[in-house]
C-alpha cells in the first residue's frame, strides 16, 4: 500500500515514484536485478506487484488531474482509494480511470458489524463458555433491538467512522470492554454514544505504538493523550478545514502579536544602537507592523522579476494616494522627523539646518523604502501555488530561502546611505538589523518561526517540534496530509474538539 499524498506527478513519473516508495519501505530491494536497474524497478516493470494507492483525496487539489492522467497512461493494474467527492471532481477535469470498476461503500447493517468487530480483538472470557466481549454486545443488539441502549448503539455503529472508532478504542486496547456501551444510564441517545467514541478516540490511539517510523520516532518524542488533545484542540480552532503552516501565525490576537514583535524589535535594535535610536526604530517598526499585521505574508519562492517590479512602481506613483504612496509618505515622514530631531540634537554647529536637511532626505528615503518593501516581493519572489505544493516541509524550506535573499537585499540597500553618512561599522549594524527584522516580521517563514515555533509552544498551545507532531498524528490516522496542508481525518473529531473546548472554557478564541 502506498500513500499518494507524497507523489507530485508534475515532477515525478508514476513509475519513478513507485520505485522510490518500494525502496523506502523495502531497502532490501535496492540490489541489482537482471537489467540495469535495481530489483524494485524490475518488479514494477514486470508488473509483479499490485499497488494499492491510498489517499487520492489527500493529494493537493491541483495535482489530482495530472495524477489521473498519469495513472491512465500507466499499464499496471492498480487499486485507488478516495473519497467520492474528490475523485468525481478530478474525473470531471481529466477522465475516469480507463476500464476501472468502481466500488462505493454503503451504510453498515448489523450483520456487517457482527462479521467484523468480533474478529478485530483478542478473545477475552470471564469464565469457560462465556461469550467474548463484542459477541456479547452484538447478541444484545440482535436479541433486544428495541431496547433504548441497544437501539442507540445500533444507530451509532451504522457508519464506518463509528465502527472504526469502536475498534480502535475497544479492540486494540486490552483493558477496554465494549460492554459499557450498553449502559442505558450513561448513553441516552445515539449522539451520546457518538460523543463518547469521539472523546475516547485520542486516549486510545495515543496508547498505541506508531504505525511507521516517523520524525517523532527518530527524535524520541513521546506524546501523551492529554498534550495531544490540547494541541489538536488549538489546531481545530482554525476557520477552515485546513491546517496550513503559513496561517498558523494568525492563531494569536493582533495585540499579542504586536507586543511580541515590539519586544523583538527592541531587543534587536537595543543590542546594536544607542537607547534613543533604538527606541525610535522600535516605534517605527512597530507602527509599520501594525499596518501590515492583518496581511499575513504568503509563502514565496526566490524569483527575479525586475521588469514587473519597475512597472508596478510606476503604477503606484501614478495612483498617488489611491495606492501605497500615501502610506509611504506617512512612514517616511515619521522616519524623517525622528532622524531629523536626533541629528539636530547631536550637532552643536548648525544643528537645525543639518536636522532639516537630513530629515528631508530620510523622508524621501523612507517613503521609497516603504513602497519598495511593499512591491519588492514582485522582483525577488513569486507566489507559490499552495494547492499544488507536494509537502509543507519543502514549502517552508523554499520560503526560508526566499526570506533570506530578500532580507539580505534590504539590508544591503539600507547600509548604502548609512555608510555615506556614518562609517562602515554602523552600515554593517544597520544592514544586520534590517535583515533580521524583515526576515522575522515580513515573511511567512519569519512569522512561522516567531509565533508558531516559539510563542505558541512557549504558552503550551503547540509542541516545540510541530512538524514531528503532525507527522506522528498522520501516522496514527488522526490527521492526514493533503499536499502542503493537513486536515483532520475525521471532521467529526475536529468538531468534537471545538465543542468540548467551548464547554470547558466557554471560548474558542485563538489565545485561550
Amino acid at each position: 500500500m502506498f500513500n499518494l499524498s507524497s507523489w507530485n506527478p508534475a515532477t515525478t513519473t508514476f513509475r519513478g515514484w513507485l520505485v522510490g516508495q518500494l525502496l523506502r519501505d523495502h531497502p532490501g530491494l535496492d540490489v541489482p536485478g537482471t537489467g540495469i536497474e535495481n530489483f524494485a524497478a524490475e518488479l514494477v516493470d514486470r508488473r509483479k506487484i499490485l499497488p494499492v494507492l491510498d489517499g487520492f483525496d489527500e493529494m493537493a487539489a491541483g495535482l489530482r488531474t495530472a495524477a489521473l492522467e498519469a495513472l491512465n497512461r500507466n499499464r499496471m493494474a492498480v487499486i485507488v482509494t478516495s473519497r467520492t467527492e474528490e475523485f468525481v471532481a478530478a474525473a470531471r477535469s481529466a477522465d475516469v480511470l480507463t476500464a476501472a470498476a468502481a466500488i462505493e461503500l454503503s451504510d453498515l447493517e448489523l450483520t456487517d458489524i457482527a462479521s467484523y468487530l468480533p474478529r478485530t480483538s483478542a478473545q477475552r472470557f470471564a469464565s469457560p463458555g462465556e461469550r467474548a466481549d463484542w459477541e456479547t454486545v452484538l447478541a444484545e443488539l440482535r436479541e433486544h433491538p428495541d431496547d433504548g441502549a441497544a437501539a442507540n448503539l445500533t444507530a451509532a455503529l451504522s457508519t464506518p467512522l463509528m465502527v472504526g472508532l469502536a475498534r480502535t478504542i475497544y479492540s486494540d486496547a486490552p483493558d477496554a470492554n465494549p460492554k459499557e456501551l450498553l449502559d442505558a444510564s450513561q448513553f441516552h441517545s445515539r449522539a451520546m454514544v457518538e460523543a463518547h467514541l469521539l472523546n475516547a478516540f485520542l486516549p486510545a490511539v495515543y496508547r498505541q505504538p506508531r504505525r511507521r517510523r516517523s520524525a517523532a520516532t527518530r527524535l524520541g518524542n513521546r506524546y501523551t493523550a492529554t498534550n495531544a488533545r490540547r494541541w489538536l484542540t488549538h489546531l481545530a480552532h482554525g476557520r477552515g478545514q485546513e491546517v496550513a503552516w503559513w496561517r498558523l501565525s494568525r492563531r494569536v490576537y493582533p495585540a499579542t502579536a504586536l507586543v511580541l514583535y515590539t519586544a523583538m524589535f527592541a531587543a534587536v535594535f537595543g543590542a546594536l544602537f544607542r537607547v534613543d535610536a533604538a527606541a525610535l526604530l522600535t516605534v517605527i517598526c512597530a507602527a509599520l507592523f501594525t499596518i501590515t499585521i492583518k496581511r499575513s505574508p504568503r509563502p514565496a519562492q526566490a524569483h527575479f522579476q525586475v521588469r514587473e517590479f519597475l512597472s508596478a512602481m510606476r503604477r503606484e506613483v501614478a495612483k498617488g494616494t489611491r495606492g501605497n504612496l500615501d502610506e509611504g509618505l506617512l512612514f517616511g515622514g515619521v522616519v524623517g522627523l525622528g532622524f531629523g530631531l536626533m541629528t539636530a540634537g547631536n550637532s552643536p554647529d548648525h544643528g537645525a539646518v543639518r536636522g532639516v536637511a537630513f530629515g528631508l532626505v530620510c523622508w524621501i528615503a523612507g517613503a521609497l523604502a516603504y513602497m519598495g518593501t511593499a512591491l519588492c516581493q514582485r522582483v525577488l519572489s513569486k507566489s507559490v501555488n499552495t494547492h499544488a505544493a507536494p509537502c509543507p516541509v519543502r514549502m517552508i524550506s523554499d520560503d526560508r530561502k526566499c526570506a533570506i535573499v530578500r532580507s539580505l537585499v534590504y539590508g544591503v540597500a539600507a547600509s548604502v546611505p548609512t555608510y555615506s553618512l556614518f562609517d562602515f561599522r554602523r552600515a554593517v549594524e544597520v544592514a544586520g538589523a534590517v535583515a533580521i527584522v524583515f526576515a522575522l516580521s515580513g515573511t511567512a517563514w519569519g512569522r512561522w518561526v516567531v509565533i508558531v515555533r516559539f510563542w505558541l509552544p512557549l504558552t503550551g498551545r503547540l509542541p516545540w517540534n510541530l512538524n514531528a507532531f503532525l507527522d506522528d498524528a498522520c501516522d496514527r490516522a488522526v490527521l492526514r496530509q493533503t499536499g502542503a496542508v493537513y486536515e483532520f481525518r475525521h471532521i467529526a473529531l475536529r468538531d468534537n474538539l471545538r465543542a468540548t473546548a467551548r464547554v470547558e472554557d466557554g471560548s474558542g478564541d485563538p489565545d485561550t
